[in-house]
C-alpha cells in the first residue's frame, strides 16, 4: 500500500493524523497513538504506542533543566 493510500483512507474516515518525512502518526482515543512508517519502499512497518498522561504535565507545561525547574502556565 502506497502512503497516498493510507492518507485518503484516514482523511476519508476522519482520524487525526500528523506527517512527518517518510511516517504517518495516527492518534486514537484513550492516549493510543499508530505510527506508520514507509522508510523502505518493500515494507510499511506499523507500530504502536500508548501515550502516558501525567497529571501534573497534562495542566500544565514543566521544563526542567539542570539547576532550574520553571513552570509555564
Amino acid at each position: 500500500m502506497e502512503k497516498e493510500k493510507v492518507l485518503n483512507f484516514l482523511n476519508k474516515y476522519d482520524y487525526n493524523y500528523s506527517e512527518q518525512n517518510n511516517t504517518i502518526f495516527v492518534k486514537l482515543e484513550l492516549a493510543q497513538q499508530v505510527i506508520i512508517e514507509f522508510n523502505d519502499p518493500n515494507k510499511i512497518i506499523i507500530k504502536d504506542k500508548l501515550i502516558g498522561w501525567n497529571f501534573l504535565t497534562g495542566m500544565i507545561e514543566i521544563i526542567l533543566a539542570p539547576y532550574k525547574f520553571r513552570v509555564i502556565f
